[in-house]
């Protein structure tokens, strides 16, 4: 059995991506096919499963079609479905046209804050410190305002995001020959210039 079911939409967010989106977190093959082709298997699985909690993570890229297929996973199957998304994802719910029936089913809302400037530079650190603890030289990125300023703009005081971003400039310099350092800058997409030497 599986209990809870962790699953990351794609786009282009339809009542059919959805389905595929929830075969692929199950690694389930056969993951096309008309809608109810893919409603059928998807309910089928996930009984299989005895799955009991869906979490829909990026469901503010969801269409109100794709939306209204999880509430009838809840309806007809009593999974119970948490859709976790970008900040305006409540506030589309609550106010745009068309979505009164599925903002009825979403009652309870959380919202998590965005990281200051001062936590991206301490997740840094702690990023530094646990992931690149084997390095001989760790790049240092938090004493580096510029970059501490630069990795909090691009993601938006969001950690997930900021992890990524980590994640591009460690490969980087994993993969980085050159005695001139990387430009981190080009590695997370900014078009100013800093550079880091490790």
């Amino acid at each position: 059995p599986l209990k809870v079911l962790y699953v990351r939409t794609s786009l282009p967010g339809g009542a059919n991506d959805i389905h595929i989106d929830i075969l692929n977190a199950l690694k389930r093959p056969l993951n096309a096919g008309q809608l109810r082709d893919l409603r059928k298997r998807v309910r089928a699985t996930l009984k299989s499963y005895q799955v009991q909690l869906l979490i829909i993570d990026d469901s503010h890229l969801l269409k109100r079609k794709a939306m209204v297929e999880l509430i009838k996973i809840y309806e007809d199957l009593k999974i119970s479905v948490v859709m976790s998304g970008a900040y305006d994802l409540e506030e589309r719910l609550s106010q745009s046209r068309g979505y009164e029936h599925i903002n009825n089913m979403f009652l309870t809302v959380h919202s998590y804050r965005t990281l200051t400037i001062d936590e991206v530079a301490e997740a840094i650190a702690a990023w530094e410190e646990s992931v690149l603890e084997l390095w001989e030289e760790k790049p240092n990125l938090a004493e580096n305002e510029a970059i501490v300023h630069h990795l909090y703009t691009r993601s938006s005081g969001l950690i997930q995001p900021l992890y990524k971003y980590l994640q591009q400039i460690a490969i980087a310099q994993l993969e980085n020959t050159s005695e001139e350092g990387i430009d981190i800058d080009e590695v997370i997409g900014i078009t100013r210039t800093v550079r880091v030497n490790v």
